[in-house]
């Protein structure tokens, strides 16, 4: 999520590894599962964290990933805990095992997603049946998961992403609603623009 075109998780990922980095006696590894974006994913990181990536295509490594093989430790290296940030969470050989879901929206709203995302539909079951720890960021959505994949509620840990430090400090910008031509009342959506988004209803 940290490559390409930036969304939410990729700046949720940012962000946690940022506030993560200096903690004591830990180290970070970051890993992308794909062959033509490796590159980019070191000027991604920030400072402080490594990066080690096999130069495997995604397309090959999910039917393998599907039989069980090859443990993530053969494309990042060894570790004690990998985190699959985004809905995906590889076969590991030794490793404990954390998944983040984020929505269901592969599920609810197939025909408004990615290719990409469809395919959440099976990795997510398999990661789940893989982890030690399930995250999500709402008790909403740990509902939601829970009834969706029969799981038990309290085993699921929401982790609600945190509050930049610089929104303590942010000041109005000056003439910004004439600039923008923006009416003194306004609606403001900050994502994707995307069907499941379902900004209709939220208007």
């Amino acid at each position: 999520p940290l490559l390409g075109r930036r969304t939410g998780i990729g700046t949720y990922v940012d962000r946690r590894l940022r506030a993560m980095r200096g903690t004591p006696d830990l180290s970070f590894t970051a890993t992308a599962f794909t062959f033509r974006g490796r590159g980019a994913l070191e000027g991604a990181l920030p400072p402080g964290v490594g990066r080690r990536s096999l130069p495997v295509p995604r397309q090959l490594l999910d039917p393998l990933w599907r039989l069980g093989w090859p443990p993530v430790e053969l494309l990042c290296g060894p570790v004690e805990v990998f985190h699959g940030t985004n809905f995906t969470l590889p076969p590991l050989r030794s490793a404990r095992g954390v998944l983040s879901v984020h929505d269901l929206s592969y599920r609810h709203s197939a025909d408004t997603v990615s290719a990409a995302s469809r395919r959440y539909r099976s990795t997510v079951a398999e990661g789940l049946a893989r982890a030690q720890v399930v995250c999500t960021l709402s008790h909403a959505m740990a509902a939601e998961i829970a009834a969706e994949y029969h799981l038990d509620p309290a085993g699921i840990v929401v982790a609600p992403p945190g509050v930049e430090e610089s929104w303590f400090t942010a000041q109005p910008v000056p003439d910004v609603l004439a600039e923008l031509g923006l009416p003194e009342r306004y609606l403001l959506a900050v994502g994707t623009l995307e069907p499941r988004k379902n900004l209709p209803l939220l208007i």
